[in-house]
């Protein structure tokens, strides 16, 4: 088991490519912060965590809040003890023509996408230095 002792960090993991990547670091030995907008999925995902005999911290979270990112970090090492690794997958995808853009939409991306991106990985790297040890994945789409 690769990483067997370590804990991972996993925004966008009720569902999709978040959670194929939660199932397999637990079962390749991890513990893992299920974290996600929406709590029924981020909780089924925790379960399957559990039922893989993993520990699960399960946190719904809007990762484009930097407030929320604070609290999810802080509290994810209160449970699991430290963070080894953070996997930076949450994302949306609106697409729209470009000239028929909102605002909104664009701002969402940019909020979630690039703002939520750097949150979690500057919360998480704070935690890191702390043992001198960590890894921060970003997930992009070709979209």
């Amino acid at each position: 088991m690769q990483l067997q002792g370590q804990v991972a960090l996993i925004t966008g993991a009720g569902r999709g490519i978040g959670k194929a990547i939660a199932l397999r670091f637990a079962r390749e030995g991890a513990d893992i912060a299920v974290v996600d907008l929406n709590g029924e999925w981020a909780q089924a995902t925790g379960e399957e965590i559990k039922g893989l005999g993993r520990r699960a911290f399960v946190k719904t979270a809007d990762i484009s809040d930097y407030d929320q990112v604070q609290v999810v970090v802080r509290e994810a090492v209160g449970a699991l003890g430290k963070l080894d690794v953070l996997v930076n997958n949450a994302g949306i995808g609106k697409a729209q023509p470009f000239l028929e853009i909102t605002k909104e939409n664009w701002e969402r991306h940019l909020y979630i996408h690039l703002f939520g991106t750097f949150y979690c990985a500057q919360a998480a790297a704070r935690e890191m230095v702390k043992h001198k040890y960590g890894r921060i994945v970003n997930i992009a789409s070709v979209a």
